[in-house]
C-alpha cells in the first residue's frame, strides 16, 4: 500500500509512522512545517499517488508554526 505522511519535523513522529514501512508499505514523508506554502500541500500528497494519508499534527504554541 502507497502510504503518504505528512508530519512535522520534530524527531519525534518517526516512531509514529516508521512501523508501517517494515509492514511493507511503500512510504511518502513530507513535512509540511517545512514548507513555505502549505497551500502546494494538496498538489503534493496528489503526486504521491496514496492509498492512505497519515496526517501527524501539532499544537502550534508548542510546535512554533
Amino acid at each position: 500500500m502507497r502510504v503518504t505522511v505528512l508530519t512535522t519535523g520534530t524527531n519525534n513522529t518517526k516512531p509514529i509512522y516508521e512501523p508501517l514501512r517494515r509492514l511493507g508499505n511503500d512510504l511518502t514523508v513530507i513535512v509540511y512545517d517545512a514548507m513555505d506554502e502549505h497551500s502546494q500541500l494538496p498538489k503534493a500528497v496528489g503526486a504521491s499517488r496514496p492509498d492512505w494519508v497519515l496526517l501527524i499534527g501539532a499544537i502550534e504554541a508548542h510546535h512554533g508554526k
